[in-house]
């Protein structure tokens, strides 16, 4: 840890910058049931997706106990949805998308193909600006 950069900022490569502050990955949303989860974003985006998420965001947690397809829509503002497997690493994204219909109106869907006994978690994250939204976790038909 660099300390000459002064509180509130971290040093990245040998330089001072302004400190992102606490992940959505330290305590992140668990996912207890099949259904609608309602939230919203606000802040500063210490995440993104590889299809966008330029804006605030808030994670979810989940883990099945066997094998099955979940289909996740995200609905409310331009909202961007992206999944991983591993909440900081960009590298174990295994879906993202923004704007999609359905939901339509610049919401987002993703499918995941959900392992037994793997953590997966799921981002409703904004294209730019937050806002309220609707998050639908369910089987896939």
């Amino acid at each position: 840890l660099n300390t000459d950069c002064g509180q509130g900022m971290a040093c990245l490569t040998g330089r001072c910058i302004e400190s992102p502050g606490p992940s959505v990955c330290d305590a992140p949303i668990i996912m207890d049931h099949i259904g609608d989860y309602q939230g919203v974003t606000d802040g500063a985006s210490t995440l993104e997706g590889t299809c966008g998420g330029n804006g605030a965001e808030e994670a979810y947690f989940f883990m099945v106990g066997e094998p099955m397809r979940l289909c996740v829509t995200s609905s409310g503002y331009d909202t961007v949805l992206h999944a991983r497997a591993d909440c900081m690493n960009d590298g174990a994204e295994i879906a993202c998308n923004d704007d999609s219909t359905p939901p339509g109106g610049f919401g987002s869907a993703i499918e995941i193909d959900a392992q037994p006994n793997v953590p997966y978690f799921i981002f409703v994250d904004s294209f730019n600006l937050g806002g309220a939204y609707t998050l639908s976790f369910n089987p896939c038909p």
